[in-house]
């Protein structure tokens, strides 16, 4: 009967715990979005650049 007590206890904390508003998690939602569009930029700025030198190189040799 351990799984039962361990049910009732998890049940116990997770009523103790604050869950943030709407309002936070659709705020904190588009921090993350915004975020992962600047890393995206970030690499496919870095990729072009990586590319372009290599294709660059190529022709050189």
């Amino acid at each position: 009967m351990k799984l039962i007590g361990y049910l009732q206890d998890t049940k116990q904390e997770l009523k103790k715990v604050t869950w943030p508003t709407k309002n936070k998690v659709l705020s904190l939602v588009v921090v993350v979005f915004v975020i992962v569009l600047v890393v995206l930029g970030y690499v496919f700025i870095v990729d072009s650049l990586v590319t372009f030198v290599f294709r660059l190189l190529g022709r050189l040799i």
